[in-house]
């Protein structure tokens, strides 16, 4: 037997392992979506200027660059998306980095804003955020405060002003589900990291409202 051909087999088997992985995953999102009244389009394709799209620029100077799983339907009678994408790495990582982002309208928006609540999660420096908020402004460092709680919000200071109130301050602090938070142009999102499975989606079911309601 040639010396090479245990390590092709144990490639083939290892990719053949991944390829079963996903499909079973993709396979129990699609039967959760399913039981849900969620729809699948496939391919996910949202359009440069849709919600999910928009949000996603206000966390990543470039945006998603590739869009896997969507799903589109309502929660709570509401109109809800839930999608996974892919951002390209920060910092020294070179892979990109994959993220579930969850979608939905508002009553309004003054402008952008950005609410870091996981502490895992670091946001680009000073020097992104004007491009991230599509904002010009001559000292980016008044479009970030630090709460007492150690909540980072980045917005124009009469956006932040107008909305963060005392009270929210207070909710914001206490929310425990993670993730990074935005609202801009008549939507709000929440990104978690990872890509979806469907104990994800399970879960996202039950904290969704939370969400709406933290920032409405």
């Amino acid at each position: 037997m040639p010396n090479w051909l245990p390590v092709v087999i144990a490639i083939v088997v290892a990719l053949g392992y991944g390829l079963y992985r996903e499909r079973l995953r993709v396979s129990l999102v699609e039967r959760w979506a399913q039981a849900h009244g969620f729809a699948r389009p496939v391919p996910f394709a949202p359009v440069a200027h849709a919600a999910a799209v928009t949000l996603s620029k206000r966390l990543h100077v470039h945006g998603a660059r590739i869009w896997g799983i969507g799903l589109e339907g309502f929660v709570d009678a509401l109109p809800c998306t839930i999608a996974e994408h892919e951002c390209t790495g920060t910092g020294s990582r070179q892979t990109g980095e994959w993220f579930t982002l969850v979608v939905w309208p508002i009553r309004e928006s003054a402008g952008p804003l950005i609410v870091w609540r996981a502490p895992s999660v670091t946001p680009l420096m000073n020097a992104g955020v004007a491009g991230r908020l599509g904002v010009d402004v001559p000292d980016a460092t008044t479009l970030r405060l630090t709460t007492p709680g150690g909540i980072l919000v980045e917005a124009e200071p009469r956006v932040r002003d107008a909305w963060l109130t005392p009270d929210r301050i207070r909710a914001l602090e206490a929310w425990p589900h993670g993730g990074v938070l935005v609202r801009d142009a008549g939507y709000a999102a929440w990104r978690l990291p990872g890509a979806l499975w469907a104990g994800r989606l399970e879960q996202l079911l039950t904290q969704i409202p939370e969400a709406r309601r933290l920032m409405m």
